[in-house]
């Protein structure tokens, strides 16, 4: 029974209902200030400062003072538990049941009684109202817009509001072909007072009568500048008027025209056109909220862009119905192209398309005079489409300083675009409406605000000038989500803080450093490459001190600077600077996502050469190592004492790959090196290059002035114990004061006789010291060190984490899934991981928390914690990651929560606190280590965690054991697995097919001890497995074939840990069958025509391989034939898809004509993909297009190309011989001639020929088999006959399958003066006279690819059969092309490169003609082989 006083009804309703009034009044007072400031001194507001002010606790009135707290949950949903917080001093409440009572927010009586604690029993605690701002209030569209409604800004106007009040009183005149008063009355004061320029007759209903009137006046007024007929009830009528009046009253100076909220259509428009055709004043046009379609918006463009006088600097046409902006390509994209003094263009609220942006970005993109400033394009359906359109735009245009896109369908893919342009983009300043799409990744779109609001766009819009004239408005107050905390000098606390301050005030949190430029550190060096590619330089970084590269660390038991040992003052001093490039994904914008750059193992590296350099014992050479993006760059080219560079990358031949500090890529060009060395007065002498593609970035450095470059070629694996070992062998003598070359020749003679190097092909390429100067003989005989001033600048050295799990040694495909988590943590304060085990769980969150921690000027992380401790890990006792152990272990053995009441517990929670009190720790709380014996102690468990969360800056990664839910719990504890997380969940899927080749191919023994002529690198195996052309497809996972499931399901699907023990524990027998598998063609059709080209041409190449005795092939190509007609009834055909056209047309028809203007957006959409499919099937179902036709064209003049460098050749008549050393120091001759294989006259007595064949071995049908057999006699025919049948088909037997080879002999045959015969099959006629269009890239790999395996077959025989001299001429294509060149330089390359391990000494290659003579001698000069004039040459 109530005891309290009681309430009548009707008064509690009162009190409750004002109890809510106060809550909304408090919230509308902050709406109606100026935002809120938080501590980082930025301005928030609406959305982007409530979401702050939920993710942090905070009271989202004030923003500063903490009201909740996290409580985790480790299975369940974490949630916010309300704070009550009082003063020590003076014992009154700061916070009350989590609401703020500072000045400004909430009396403690009010809160009292909006919980419902005094004076209303029992009431309901009603929410924190949301503060929504309204979109329209910021974009140019109501009356208190200064860009289109300068209204009140104006000093001389009529009528005054007084006669407009007057008139709404008034009842309306009855006969209307009078004026109404307004108007006459307006009239007179224009014909008497000269001084008023602005005609405002907004409200006012303007009839024909009227507008008669008004315009009549027109033609003798030279005064008026502003004329304002906003929401008149204007039909077409009176605007044709209007327009007429206008275009007549060519001296009437008019400046602003508003026309907004009226009924005015396209056949009012049409007039107005003719009036903005002609005006040269005219420089604010609003015709808002109107009737205007897609025809009258064309119109207006049109218009405008006829106008050579056009001086139109803001154009309003938002909220009408407009939905095609282009009519025959003219239209809005011939007037952005033309026009030079538009500033501010509004089309928001239309029904704007894909394809609509794509139309405003070529004209924007194609006009380099253009001034378009402020683009409005909110409440569109623009999608992803146009997302990534506008991306494009944002990269290549530096007008642009604010974008509108609210409600515009946009999702992920086209935000991540949004996000990826900004690291090439530095006007923009505002990208608002980007939180009310269809984005879930909520850090994307935070990280786009962060990096609006870098210090360089801040201080760029600080700088903007405050002219009241302006013409365009200034920009609205930035809507931000969470701010950039600039970079300070640490603060120092002070002396007596107050004891009463209890409350936790509100803090940018963790990563808050990490939205500072993305360039780098805070103050922006390297902002951007300028359009000529000319890096531009602010200043330089300052290094910071929170446990990045460049700074030290006061974490114990996590992190530590490795310590300099100290050193004698009188050793000579010096430093090597590794810059380490590791972005983790670029921006496809084709795809509209993230694509991966596989990762290197840059922790090894970076220890291989600090060990290596330590070997120095008369000096001392210390190791720098900073993060490669364009800020530190800059920094470290502008400090005179940086002579020494090592710089290590996955590379790129086009660019220098840096990155952004974030995994993003930050492309710098090869001239904006050159240019900014020169700028910046670099005295850089020596780099060393370590990275995919260093011949091309070693080049670079050349060019850009750099005297010595040491290029070291890495394979394309996350390890590389070849590379690793040259850069060891390298330092340790330059260590020793050996000079450059003696250094290079001595890592270069180590790796060459390496066990490592098993392998050993092309090592001279692999690892080059430039520049190339033959002439100069002592040019690289130079020291390294101490040959300048000694540095100045501070150093840090880190080791690698010792809790974290050792990545494994091919780590790769998982650098997007690194990306994304990264991101989120920047923004979240816990991200959970699932996946099945054996996905790589524990392995992606190890690197990306080491790569956090290497980026900590980004991240801002100061440790990694792994909780519990990975097995074999012992924490140093007494250290921070000891006490987090011992928590850990403490509470999930206990019987119950003992959280509050055990003491060793309080006593290790009370150090933590003290080391914790300020960092910014990284706690990975791994799933699988963890069994709690009861409920209490995970409820003790989850609120250690929720106290590390809200005491310090914590973040956390949970990993789970394998779905959203854990079963670690005895019976009696059960985790509801329906029950949804807060927090972002990330997914580890299974790898890709290219990644998960790679993977095998690098774990294989098959393919690494080269036992495979297939492939002998991992690279080579990914080649094969997934030909370039399939690469090079937009989304190549959307490829389906037999042969694809086929292989990904041999290689594990996807599932490293299958991939893994496959590639470890397979049997000889299976992998042949995968390689089997590999070798067959590889078809992908996306049209009916492509598909009915593919077959017409994969029966065709049957029919021709069962004419060739190439039985395998064809039943190959069968398998194929019969995969492609199964896919027959997916495609439909062109008459087809014509009868799908016509039914959109008609639907969209319909909804245009019903005003449905967003079903008829989505139906052209739909209309425009379907156009495109129409017409690639035109392109592909008619044989003589004009594509084909240029085809074709390319193709014949590359021919005559080819012949006339083929007549510039010089024709061999003789013999010619190169040298080639062998991998242990054995040498063989290469001999080219012109001839046949069964001429070959051996120097040797073990030698041999090498014939080809077909797949049954029948020699004959070519005068050259003829020969061959006459000479050989029936000894020879017999043998072959005698090998081993390997498969029986139906068309005939098989004795060697394509790509492989077979010998006879050894034994006298007839007159051949060779005792073994080689009969290897190619995948092309042995009469050398197949076609190979060039264009067909698909079938010319295949061709490549199996012409290497044939060689390769062919010198492990010569190998096995201890041959020592061996003919062979090159099997080829047609003579003439660029398919014959590449299959002949394919041949040539490969034998070169087998023949270092082979031991036949005496190579023939034998040319059909002195012309074919001449290029295998020229490919030979390419590769750098001396070249002799005799014929013999004694080994």
């Amino acid at each position: 029974m109530a005891t309290g006083p009681a309430v009548a009804p009707d008064n509690m309703m009162e009190r409750r209902m004002s109890n809510e009034s106060l809550v909304r009044a408090k919230a509308e007072n902050a709406e109606n200030s100026n935002g809120v400031r938080i501590n980082s001194g930025h301005m928030l507001y609406g959305e982007e400062l409530e979401e702050f002010c939920s993710q942090r606790g905070l009271c989202p009135l004030c923003g500063k003072v903490k009201i909740k707290r996290k409580s985790f949950k480790l299975f369940k949903k974490s949630k916010w538990e309300n704070l009550t917080v009082k003063s020590r001093t003076t014992g009154k409440y700061k916070v009350y049941k989590g609401y703020c009572l500072s000045e400004g927010c909430f009396s403690l009586d009010q809160v009292r009684r909006i919980t419902g604690t005094k004076g209303i029993p029992n009431a309901q605690r009603p929410r924190y109202p949301k503060r929504w701002s309204s979109e329209e209030d910021n974009y140019p569209l109501g009356d208190d817009d200064t860009v289109f409604s300068l209204t009140q800004q104006e000093e001389h106007r009529f009528p005054p509001e007084e006669l407009k009040e007057e008139l709404r009183q008034n009842p309306r005149q009855v006969d209307d072909r009078i004026p109404l008063t307004i108007v006459q009355a307006t009239i007179r004061e224009l014909s008497t007072n000269e001084s008023i320029t602005l005609l405002d007759l907004s409200t006012v209903a303007i009839r024909t009568c009227d507008m008669r009137m008004l315009v009549s006046f027109f033609e003798e007024n030279v005064f008026l500048r502003t004329l304002t007929l906003e929401n008149c009830r204007m039909d077409d009528e009176q605007a044709t008027l209007l327009g007429g009046g206008l275009e007549a009253a060519s001296d009437m100076p008019l400046t602003k025209l508003y026309l907004k909220c009226n009924l005015i259509g396209d056949l009012g428009m049409e007039s107005l056109c003719n009036y903005l055709e002609s005006s040269s004043t005219l420089e604010k046009f609003d015709i808002s909220k109107n009737e205007c379609s897609s025809m009258g918006g064309v119109k207006i463009f049109k218009a405008l862009s006829h106008n050579p006088l056009a001086k139109i600097v803001a154009l309003n046409m938002s909220h009408n119905k407009i939905w095609d902006l282009d009519e025959d390509h003219v239209g809005v994209r011939t007037f952005l192209a033309k026009n030079t003094t538009l500033r501010v263009l509004n089309l928001e609220g239309n029904y704007i398309h894909a394809e609509g942006v794509k139309s405003i970005a070529k004209g924007i993109i194609s006009n380099t005079n253009g001034s378009l400033e402020r683009l409005y394009l909110g409440f569109n359906t623009i999608g992803d489409d146009g997302a990534i359109i506008l991306a494009n735009v944002l990269e290549r245009n530096s007008t642009l300083t604010y974008l509108g896109l609210v409600q515009n369908a946009i999702g992920n893919p086209g935000a991540k675009a949004l996000l990826s342009a900004l690291d090439n983009n530095k006007t923009i300043s505002e990208i608002s409406g980007l939180w009310r799409n269809n984005i879930d990744r909520r850090f994307i779109v935070v990280a786009i605000r962060r990096l609006l609001l870098a210090s360089d766009r801040i201080a760029k819009r600080r700088r903007q000038p405050e002219d009241p004239k302006e013409i365009v408005r200034k920009a609205p107050p930035p809507r931000v989500s969470y701010p950039v905390v600039p970079r300070e000098e640490p603060k120092k606390e002070p002396q007596n803080p107050p004891e009463d301050e209890i409350a936790v005030s509100g803090d940018v949190g963790f990563g808050s450093l990490s939205y500072a430029p993305s360039i780098g550190a805070s103050s922006s060096v390297l902002s951007q490459v300028t359009p000529d590619g000319f890096p531009v330089v602010v200043q330089s970084v300052q290094p910071l001190q929170n446990g990045s590269r460049n700074g030290t660390s006061s974490m114990n038991g996590s992190m530590s600077p490795k310590k300099s040992p100290k050193r004698d003052p009188n050793l000579p001093l010096d430093r090597l600077t590794i810059f380490q490039s590791a972005p983790l994904t670029y921006f496809d914008k084709i795809a509209g996502a993230h694509r991966g750059i596989p990762l290197i193992d840059y922790r090894e590296e970076e220890m291989v050469v600090t060990q290596s350099l330590s070997h120095s014992v008369d000096s001392t050479i210390e190791v720098s190592i900073k993060t490669a993006t364009p800020a530190n760059l800059s920094s470290f080219l502008q400090e005179k004492d940086n002579r020494v560079l090592h710089f290590s990358c996955h590379g790129h031949r086009d660019y220098i790959p840096l990155e952004t500090g974030f995994g993003l890529l930050h492309i710098l060009p090869y001239e904006g090196l050159a240019k900014l060395i020169t700028v910046n007065g670099s005295n850089l002498h020596t780099v060393f290059v370590s990275s995919c593609h260093a011949h091309s970035i070693g080049q670079a450095f050349v060019k850009a002035g750099v005297k010595h470059v040491i290029c070291c070629e890495r394979e394309d694996n996350f390890q590389d114990p070849v590379a690793s070992e040259f850069i060891q062998v390298f330092y340790q003598a330059l260590a020793r004061d050996l000079t450059l070359l003696q250094a290079f020749d001595s890592a270069k003679k180590s790796v060459a006789a390496s066990m490592h190097a098993t392998n050993k092909r092309n090592l001279s390429k692999r690892f080059r010291l430039l520049p190339e100067i033959p002439e100069v003989e002592n040019f690289h005989k130079v020291p390294v060190f101490f040959e300048g001033m000694p540095p100045q600048s501070p150093l840090g050295i880190w080791k690698r984490l010792p809790q974290l799990p050792q990545l494994p040694k091919h780590f790769l495909g998982r650098e997007v899934d690194m990306y994304d988590i990264l991101q989120a943590l920047r923004v979240e304060d816990m991200v959970r991981i699932n996946g099945p085990p054996g996905h790589g769980k524990d392995s992606v969150v190890a690197a990306l928390a080491d790569y956090a921690v290497l980026r900590a000027e980004f991240f801002a992380v100061d440790g990694v914690f792994w909780l519990p401790p990975m097995p074999g890990v012992v924490p140093v006792k007494d250290s921070l990651y000891g006490d987090l152990c011992q928590c850990v272990a403490t509470l999930q053995d206990a019987p119950d929560d003992i959280w509050d009441n055990n003491e060793r517990l309080m006593e290790c929670r009370d150090r933590i606190d003290i080391e914790m009190e300020h960092m910014k720790p990284l706690l990975i709380v791994d799933d699988s280590l963890i069994s709690f014996v009861s409920t209490g102690a995970q409820t003790g468990f989850e609120r250690f965690l929720s106290h590390l969360m809200n005491g310090s800056a914590a973040k956390v990664i949970k990993v789970m054991s394998g779905g959203e839910t854990s079963s670690h719990l005895s019976t009696n504890s059960r985790v509801s697995s329906t029950s949804k997380l807060e927090e972002p969940c990330f997914e580890i899927n299974p790898l890709d097919f290219r990644s998960t080749a790679k993977l095998y191919g690098g774990i294989s023994n098959f393919i690494s001890s080269s036992g495979c002529p297939a492939a002998h690198t991992a690279a080579e195996f990914a080649e094969l497995a997934e030909p370039p052309f399939i690469t090079r497809i937009s989304m190549p996972s959307s490829v389906v074939s037999q042969r694809r499931s086929d292989l990904y399901a041999r290689m594990g699907s996807g599932i490293p840990a299958a991939t893994v023990a496959i590639a470890q524990g397979q049997s000889k027998k299976a992998f042949i069958e995968l390689i089997k598998i590999a070798n067959i063609p590889e078809v992908h059709v996306d049209t009916l025509g492509a598909l009915e080209k593919t077959l017409e041409k994969m029966t065709r190449e049957r029919t021709a391989a069962v004419k060739e005795r190439n039985y395998l092939r064809a039943l190959d190509l069968d398998k194929i034939i019969e995969e492609i007609q199964e896919m027959r009834p997916e495609f439909p055909t062109l008459e087809e898809l014509k009868m799908e056209e016509e039914v959109l047309k008609a639907d969209l028809a319909e909804a245009i004509g019903d005003k449905n203007y967003d079903d008829a957006a989505s139906i052209k959409k739909d209309l425009l993909l379907l156009k495109k499919k129409i017409s690639r099937e035109r392109t592909n179902d008619n044989g003589d297009t004009a594509v084909e036709a240029t085809d074709r064209m390319d193709e014949v003049q590359a021919q005559i190309k080819n012949m006339i460098e083929d007549v510039r050749l010089e024709n061999l008549d003789q013999a010619v011989t190169f040298v080639i050393d062998g991998v242990d120091g054995a040498k063989c001759s290469f001999v080219i001639e012109v001839g046949e294989v069964h001429d070959f006259q051996p120097t040797y007595t073990a030698n041999g020929i090498v014939v080809w064949a077909n797949e049954s071995c029948a020699l004959g049908g070519n005068p050259m088999h003829d020969k061959l057999l006459e000479k050989g006699g029936p000894a020879l025919v017999n043998d072959i006959q005698s090998l081993p049948i390997v498969v029986k088909t139906g068309h005939g037997p098989v004795r060697c399958g394509t790509g492989n080879a077979v010998i006879v002999g050894p034994e006298q045959y007839g007159k051949l003066g060779t005792p073994c015969l080689i009969l290897a099959v190619g995948p092309l006629s042995p009469h050398n006279s197949e076609d190979a269009a060039d264009g067909e890239s698909d079938t010319l790999h295949h061709i490549k690819m199996m012409l290497r395996s044939s060689y390769r077959s062919t010198l492990i025989l010569a190998r096995h059969a201890g041959l020592q001299g061996l003919a062979l001429s090159l099997l080829t294509t047609r003579k003439t092309g660029k398919a014959y060149r590449e299959t002949v330089q394919m041949g040539l390359q490969t034998l070169v490169e087998e023949a270092q391990f082979c031991t036949v000494k005496q190579y023939q290659v034998m040319a059909s003609s002195p012309n074919e003579a001449s290029l295998l001698a020229g490919l030979m000069a390419e590769m750098g082989y001396p070249r002799l004039s005799a014929k013999t040459y004694e080994l």
